[in-house]
């Protein structure tokens, strides 16, 4: 009688153990948590340069992700005296963090946009916080200025792990970098091709403006 005792404790405990074996495995690990996915929505882009130019090619809007380079593009944009529009432009099923914008030349013969990091007319990141499944609508604007400034930005030491809202590179500096890429613009308003690229005296002054940067 005693040995059916016993051989009933024991399969009691082992069954006691085996559940909670199974209790704590990965299925039921609390800090296992979704990613937090969601979508970003150019509602429009209006890049803006001096008075004085025409833009004249075809162009198209590149939106990224900084994190995973994932991206999305637009050939729907207009060029009207010196604006260009861009129609809305969605990236879905990406984290919340960073987004950068390009708007570069598609004026080739066959329509296809340039791939040169270099080539880029304007530029601005932006940083978008959304829930788990929102799409958020984000009105952008960009300027000379922003472009220069994002241009700095990915030669800064620390962009790795600071987002542009935290970049704060030297005033003088950077104007004198937009006055730079101004003129050089200026050559090429109204003609603007798929060959466009900022000069390597102007990629130089926007390196080490980035890398003096603290």
């Amino acid at each position: 009688m005693m040995r059916y005792v016993r051989r009933a404790a024991a399969g009691m405990m082992m069954a006691a153990a085996i559940t909670m074996l199974v209790g704590c495995g990965p299925s039921r690990d609390q800090s296992v948590t979704t990613p937090t996915l969601g979508a970003v929505q150019l509602s429009g882009v209006t890049a803006t340069a001096t008075d004085s130019m025409v833009f004249t090619g075809k162009y198209q809007v590149r939106l990224s992700n900084v994190t995973t380079g994932a991206g999305a593009t637009s050939n729907g944009v207009a060029a009207a005296g010196n604006v260009l529009t861009a129609t809305a432009v969605t990236l879905s099923d990406v984290a919340p963090g960073q987004f950068l914008i390009d708007i570069v030349s598609n004026s080739d013969k066959n329509g296809v946009a340039t791939n040169s990091i270099s080539a880029f007319i304007f530029k601005k990141y932006i940083v978008s916080n959304f829930g788990n499944g929102e799409t958020v609508s984000v009105p952008v604007t960009i300027d000379a200025t922003d472009t220069a400034k994002a241009y700095v930005y990915a030669s800064w030491p620390k962009a790795k792990s600071k987002t542009i809202a935290q970049f704060t590179p030297n005033t003088a500096s950077l104007s004198a970098l937009v006055a730079t890429m101004t003129v050089h613009l200026k050559k090429s308003s109204g003609n603007i091709s798929s060959a466009f690229k900022w000069t390597p005296a102007i990629a130089s002054l926007a390196l080490q403006l980035g890398k003096v940067t603290p």
